[in-house]
């Protein structure tokens, strides 16, 4: 099975590049990029999990993207 860690958002990723282009600009000393700062958790599901539930699920923990993954723990989709 994959060792998924969590997802970025591109928005966060604007975020950090634009504060980075302000230090540079303004000649400050730039903090060290970590990605992991950035991940956000991954919703990992089944895919026998019933779309009810899913969505019951997205609303619940305030996000709209899942990993669904079979019965071996290996990827089988992303759904949004």
């Amino acid at each position: 099975p994959e060792h998924l860690l969590g997802y970025v958002h591109v928005k966060d990723l604007l975020r950090v590049w634009e504060e980075r282009r302000t230090s540079i600009d303004r000649r400050r000393p730039l903090r060290p990029f970590d990605l992991r700062r950035w991940l956000r958790s991954l919703l990992v599901v089944p895919e026998s999990k019933p779309i009810v539930q899913l969505i019951d699920e997205f609303r619940t923990n305030h996000t709209h993207l899942a990993m669904v993954v079979d019965e071996f723990g290996s990827t089988v989709g992303l759904v949004t």
